[in-house]
């Protein structure tokens, strides 16, 4: 999330057989910034992730691709105000194959949305736009649980006002 020769976040390798690592990428503000903890990993030798960027919209989020081969890094799919942008957690993988996060703003409400990532073509849509009812400002990373359903928490909002956990089937 930080660190890096621009403290803006950086990308490495960690060997646990021989304890180093070796840097492969410093975020900055012309690429990304800032990135989530969590990573997802292909057999084709690919990383994808989730960091903020200045762009059309002031600060947003995209998700990035990360070939390890060819140690090459491009923007895959950039959020606008619509799609939502504060990620506080990565993508987690569900059981239909397909990846989701929640956004902390944004979203048709400015309240955040459940954003699903479909890997085979490297789509993205809004699956649930958060508003004062449901809670909002969705708070850390989302769970896929046994029962096929997400799990997540959000800061405000919901019954009393000061959010809740929420479930996305």
């Amino acid at each position: 999330y930080e660190g890096g020769s621009n403290n803006l976040g950086v990308l490495f390798f960690f060997f646990l057989n021989t304890n180093s690592y070796i840097k492969k990428l410093d975020f900055s503000n012309a690429i990304g910034f800032n990135p989530t903890i969590e990573l997802l990993f292909d057999f084709a030798g690919n990383l994808y992730g989730l960091v903020s960027w200045i762009g059309d919209y002031g600060i947003s989020e995209h998700i990035f691709k990360y070939n390890m081969n060819s140690n090459n890094y491009s923007r895959i799919f950039k959020f606008g105000e619509t799609g939502g942008h504060y990620f506080s957690g990565g993508l987690a993988l569900a059981s239909n194959g397909k990846y989701y996060s929640a956004t902390g703003s944004g979203g048709k409400h400015s309240r955040g949305s459940i954003i699903e990532f479909d890997y085979n073509n490297k789509a993205v849509s809004t699956k649930f736009n958060f508003d004062d009812s449901s809670g909002f400002s969705s708070n850390g990373a989302v769970l896929h649980a046994s029962n096929g359903k997400i799990y997540g928490i959000t800061r405000y909002g919901g019954l009393y006002g000061y959010g809740g956990i929420f479930e996305y089937d």
